[in-house]
C-alpha cells in the first residue's frame, strides 16, 4: 500500500458498520495496528484444499475495505484450510492481483514498521516481510500475468488434514492454487578435466560436473559457483551433466563447487586449481580425430597426415596468456600462452607454430599448430604436450607415407617468393618436404632420377641437375618445349608416392640473373659476371678477399679471381630466362631438345630469338651476344663491353631487359 493513505483508510472504518459474524474462523480477530489501524474480525480471503486434489479460493467481502468506495482490501489477511487427506507443507499462489489497482499479492511494500522489507520480484527468498503466519514463509516470488502476482507458501510444520493456518498479503487471493512442484536438491558427486578426465583442473579451463538435479536444458539448466564466482554453463549435457567454464581470474588453490537448480543448492564439492595442467582434447566422434588440418579436415585413418605438412590439435589447461583469456569469451585475435609449449610427434621434438587460444573456438579452448616431422614414421603416432616440465595426455596422430610436397617453384636465379611465371629452358627451383633423405654430391644432368627421386613436368620425367633431399630443394631445367602461355604440371615421384601436382604459371621470358654471394656484405647482389674468355669474376676487390680469392695479377686468365672492370672490358653475363634460342637466332630454327647441351666448342651457337637490352649504371651497353652458355643447357650468356660514361663504384648497378619487359638487376664493380 501506499502511505498516503493511511489517513483516509482511518476514516473510512468509522463508517463500517461492526461485523459480529466470522463466516471463516480460520483466521483469528487480527488487530491490524501494526499495518493501517483497522481490525479484521476474520479471513478476507480462504484458500481450501479439497479432498480431491482442488483448491478453491473464497472470500468475505464484509471485512473492511483499505479506502472508501474500492472493494480491495490491502493487506489481506487470508487463510488455509487443509481438507484434504494428506499433509500439505507449501502451495504456490499464481495470478493473484488485484482486480481494482492491479497490486500484486506477493508485491508486500513493507507497510509493517516492524519489518520494513519493500519487496521487488522475481525474488528465489524474500526473508522476513512481516506478512508470515505462525510457522508461514514466503519463497520464489514471481510475476505470471502481472507482477509480483505469484509465490509459495511454505508451512511449517506441515498443515495436517483437518488443520488451517493464516498469513497476510499485500491483495487478496485470486488466481489459482497448486502443490509447488518440489525440486530436488541438486547434487555434485565428480568433477574432472574435460580432456582427459583427471582432477587436475586450472582457472579458465573447460570442466565437466557429474552429479544430479541439473536441470532439463539449456534454457533450464543449474548455475554452477566456484568459490564465490560464477561459472558459465558452456554446454548442458544432461541432467547430470554439464561442461562449465573456471573463472579465469579464480585463485590457485583449495576451493568449492556447487550447483544450484530452482533456489535449491549442493553441498559443496572440494576442488583445487593449479597454474598449468596440459590435457590434448580427446576426438569427438568414432570419425573424429584429435588433429585437423589446415582447411580444418579431422586427420583419419582415410585422410592421415603427411611428413611436412602442417596440423593443429585442441588443449586445454595452458595457463595464462597474452593478451589474457576473458571467462566465457570467444577469442577473435591470436593470444600465444605465455609459458613455451612443445609437441612430441611419436619421439620427436617438435616447436609449435602457434600455441594460444583457439581463436573463433569454445571459451577456455586452447590451439597448437605444428608441422610433422618430415621423417616421421608412418602409422599411428603418439602425441604429447610438454609445459612448464608438465606432460599431457597423450592422443593418436595417423601419419601416412612421407608423400613428396612442391610449397613452391622459383627462378633458379633470383629465387623470387611468389607464384612467378617461368619460361620454358630456365633453371627454377623446386621446394617442398619429402624429396627424400639424400643428396646429389654434385650437377647430375641429364639423369632423370636419383634415389627413387623423379620430377615429372606433363606427364614426363625431366633431368635432374641438384637434389638436395634433406633441404627440400630440386634444381631443374624446364622442357624447352613448353609453350610462352598458360601453365604446366609439375609433380615430384617417389617411392612413396606423387606429389599433387603444382600448376607453375608460364611466361615467354622470365630474366633471372645469377649471384654471387658476398660474406663481407650478405645484402650485396654481386652479379655472376666474367671478364670474356676467362675464369676472372667481376667484383670489388674487398668481396674477392673475402671469397679468399688471389689477386688476378698472381694468376693465369684459367684461375679464378676476381677484381673491379674498367671501361672497355668485354664481359660475360651468366643468367636464365632468356626465353627461345635457336641456331643463329632463328625465329623458325628449333630449340635445344630438353636433356641437351649446347655444343661446348661453340659449332653451333643457340642465340636469344629476341634481344635483351642491358644497362650498366643506366648507360646502354651493346649486346655482342645473347644465347645458351656453350655446354649448358638453361644458362645463358650475354657478352657485352662495358660503356664509356659508367661511374667508378663497388655498387653499380646492371640490369638485364627483355622486350617484353621482364627484368631483373644486380650489382657489379666498375674502377677507373
Amino acid at each position: 500500500m501506499k502511505l498516503t493513505w493511511i489517513a483516509l483508510g482511518a476514516l473510512v472504518l468509522g463508517l463500517v458498520p461492526a461485523m459480529n459474524a466470522q463466516p471463516f474462523t480460520q483466521c483469528p480477530p487480527s488487530p491490524k495496528t501494526t499495518f493501517d489501524g483497522y481490525t479484521f474480525s476474520g479471513c478476507l480471503s480462504l484458500i481450501i484444499a479439497n479432498a480431491d486434489g482442488t483448491f478453491t479460493i473464497k472470500e468475505d467481502k464484509s471485512q473492511p475495505t483499505n479506502d472508501a468506495g474500492f472493494g480491495e482490501r490491502d493487506d489481506a489477511l487470508v487463510g488455509f484450510q487443509n481438507s484434504s487427506g494428506s499433509p500439505i507443507s507449501a502451495i504456490r499462489l499464481t495470478g493473484s492481483e488485484s482486480t481494482i489497482d492491479f497490486t500484486g499479492s506477493f508485491h508486500f511494500d513493507g507497510s509493517n514498521p516492524n519489518v520494513q522489507n519493500l519487496v521487488f520480484c522475481p525474488i528465489a527468498n524474500p526473508g522476513p516481510t512481516g506478512y508470515e503466519g505462525p510457522g508461514v514463509t514466503f519463497t520464489n516470488l514471481a510475476s505470471s500475468i502481472g507482477y509480483c502476482d505469484a509465490g509459495t507458501v511454505n508451512f511449517s510444520p506441515a498443515i495436517a488434514p483437518g488443520a488451517s493456518a493464516w498469513f497476510y498479503l499485500e491483495r487478496p487471493a485470486h488466481g489459482t492454487v497448486s502443490l509447488p512442484v518440489t525440486t530436488a536438491v541438486p547434487t555434485v558427486t565428480n568433477v574432472f578435466d574435460q580432456a582427459a578426465a583427471t582432477s587436475n583442473l586450472t582457472p579458465g579451463m573447460p570442466i565437466q560436473v557429474v552429479g544430479t538435479g541439473f536441470g532439463n536444458s539449456t534454457t533450464d539448466s543449474a548455475t554452477v559457483m566456484i568459490g564465490t564466482e560464477a561459472a558459465p554453463v558452456l554446454r548442458f549435457i544432461n541432467s547430470t551433466n554439464l561442461i562449465v567454464q573456471i573463472p579465469v581470474d579464480a585463485p590457485l588453490g583449495a576451493t568449492t563447487l556447487t550447483a544450484t537448480y530452482k533456489g535449491q543448492t549442493s553441498t559443496a564439492f572440494n576442488i583445487k586449481l593449479v597454474a598449468l595442467a596440459p590435457e590434448i582434447e580427446p576426438f569427438q566422434s568414432q570419425n573424429g580425430s584429435s588433429f585437423y588440418d589446415t582447411s580444418n579436415n579431422p586427420i583419419t585413418a582415410a585422410h592421415p597426415a603427411i611428413p611436412g605438412s602442417q596440423v593443429y590439435l585442441l588443449a586445454i589447461g595452458l595457463g595464462t596468456t597474452n593478451p589474457a583469456q576473458v571467462t566465457n569469451t570467444i577469442a577473435t585475435a591470436q593470444a600465444p600462452t605465455t609459458q613455451q609449449v612443445q609437441v612430441m610427434v611419436g619421439g620427436k621434438m617438435v616447436q609449435p607454430s602457434y600455441a594460444g587460444l583457439f581463436v573463433g573456438g569454445t571459451p577456455g579452448y586452447y590451439q597448437v599448430a605444428f608441422t610433422v616431422p618430415v621423417d616421421a614414421a608412418m602409422g599411428n603416432q603418439p602425441v604429447t604436450l610438454s609445459e612448464g616440465g608438465l606432460t599431457s595426455n597423450s592422443q593418436t596422430l595417423v601419419v601416412a607415407p612421407p608423400i613428396p610436397i612442391i610449397n613452391a617453384i622459383v627462378n633458379g636465379a633470383t629465387f623470387q617468393a611468389g607464384n612467378n611465371p617461368q619460361a620454358a629452358n630456365s633453371f627454377v627451383s623446386l621446394f617442398g618436404q619429402n624429396f627424400g633423405t639424400e643428396n646429389t654430391a654434385s650437377n647430375i644432368f641429364p639423369a632423370k632420377s636419383f634415389d627413387g627421386l623423379s620430377v615429372l613436368v606433363n606427364g614426363t620425367a625431366i633431368p635432374l641437375y641438384i637434389v638436395a633431399g634433406t633441404g627440400g630443394q630440386i634444381n631443374i631445367v624446364l622442357p624447352s618445349e613448353l609453350g610462352t602461355s598458360g601453365s604446366a604440371s609439375v609433380e615430384v615421384m617417389t617411392s612413396e608416392g606423387t606429389s599433387a601436382p603444382f600448376q607453375l604459371a608460364l611466361a615467354a621470358d622470365s630474366v633471372g640473373i645469377f649471384r654471387i654471394g658476398d660474406p663481407s656484405d650478405p645484402k650485396r647482389m654481386n652479379g655472376a659476371v666474367l671478364f670474356t674468355n676467362t675464369a676472372w669474376k667481376v667484383m670489388p676487390l674487398s668481396m674477392a678477399t673475402a671469397l679468399g680469392f688471389p689477386s688476378c695479377a698472381s694468376v693465369t686468365t684459367a684461375s679464378i679471381c676476381g677484381k673491379p672492370a674498367k671501361v672497355g672490358d668485354q664481359i660475360e653475363i651468366y643468367l636464365t630466362g632468356l626465353g627461345k634460342a635457336t641456331p643463329n637466332g632463328d625465329p623458325n630454327g628449333k630449340v635445344l631438345p630438353t636433356g641437351s647441351l649446347a655444343p661446348t666448342d661453340g659449332s653451333v651457337l643457340y642465340k636469344t630469338v629476341e634481344t635483351p637490352v642491358v644497362k650498366i649504371g643506366g648507360v646502354p651497353a651493346v649486346v655482342e651476344f645473347s644465347g645458351i652458355a656453350p655446354g649448358n643447357a638453361g644458362q645463358y650468356q650475354i657478352n657485352v663491353q662495358v660503356p664509356s660514361g659508367v661511374q667508378p663504384r663497388d655498387n653499380v648497378t646492371l640490369q638485364v631487359t627483355m622486350p617484353d619487359g621482364s627484368t631483373d638487376t644486380v650489382t657489379i664493380a666498375i674502377t677507373s
